[in-house]
């Protein structure tokens, strides 16, 4: 991936824990996961992406996400099944 400048302000870190980038080839501002111990436990984990914005959710939340992930639920999204690129699903679509 080419590295370009950020069009956005980033988004404010302080007291959140860092896990993970997710790429972090280049320095575009990569998504990013952190745990904010200092929230309620639904909203303790924070993923950031490049574009600004954030999300949060609970632990419980992010455990399904990647008990999904690793069951292959989105292996046709991502074009995994079969070396193919297969076209983009809408959710839920099987």
């Amino acid at each position: 991936m080419k590295d370009r400048e950020p069009d956005h302000e980033a988004l404010p870190t302080s007291g959140l824990q860092h896990v993970t980038t997710f790429c972090g080839q280049c320095s575009c501002g990569c998504p990013e996961l952190y745990l904010d111990p200092a929230a309620d436990e639904e909203r303790r984990v924070v993923i950031t992406d490049d574009f600004g914005s954030s999300i949060r959710m609970s632990l419980a939340q992010l455990a399904v996400i990647v008990d999904d992930a690793r069951d292959g639920v989105l292996d046709d999204l991502l074009g995994v099944a079969g070396g193919s690129s297969a076209p983009l699903r809408a959710a839920g679509a099987r």
